[in-house]
């Protein structure tokens, strides 16, 4: 089982956490078993932190892809 961090903006119950971790499983083949933070900087969203890789779905790295892809 891959150990992992899993950052968390309000609110959220247990189903979005079962949703994201059954996503990850999906993705990566593995059972995850999430350390669940609740991290007041994300204005939205999440990001995961699994096995020294980051993926970011919160609302703040959308806006600032958007960002880069008006002024790119």
């Amino acid at each position: 089982m891959q150990q992992a961090i899993l950052k968390i903006a309000r609110p959220y119950d247990e189903e979005d956490i079962r949703a994201i971790t059954s996503g990850f499983e999906r993705l990566l083949g593995t059972n995850i078993d999430f350390k669940v933070i609740e991290d007041n900087s994300l204005i939205g969203g999440f990001s995961a932190f699994i096995d020294g890789k980051v993926y970011n779905s919160d609302i703040v790295s959308r806006l600032n892809e958007i960002r880069r892809s008006f002024f790119n």
